[in-house]
């Protein structure tokens, strides 16, 4: 799956008030990934509290620069980090 920010995604057709955001070519290229006989789970959720703070940015006349996410162990070291200068 090739990365892309919110602001270059082509929504897919869905049902009616909906985009579909990940399709059947999305699922065959990630299991093209996969060892034979492994298995994997793909993961899309959804940042509703940004919202309405994405929309007053672009009314303001702002525009998605980057888009990214934080790795789930560098979270970690940052919790583990701040619990050590307790």
């Amino acid at each position: 799956m090739t990365p892309t920010s919110a602001s270059s995604h082509t929504p897919r057709p869905g049902r009616r008030g909906q985009a579909t955001l990940l399709g059947q070519d999305d699922i065959e290229e990630a299991a093209t990934a996969l060892e034979p006989g492994s298995s994997a789970g793909i993961l899309v959720h959804e940042n509703l509290w940004a919202v309405p703070f994405v929309t007053a940015l672009r009314r303001g006349g702002a525009g998605m620069v980057v888009s990214g996410r934080i790795p789930l162990p560098a979270v970690l070291d940052a919790l583990d980090a701040a619990e050590v200068a307790r």
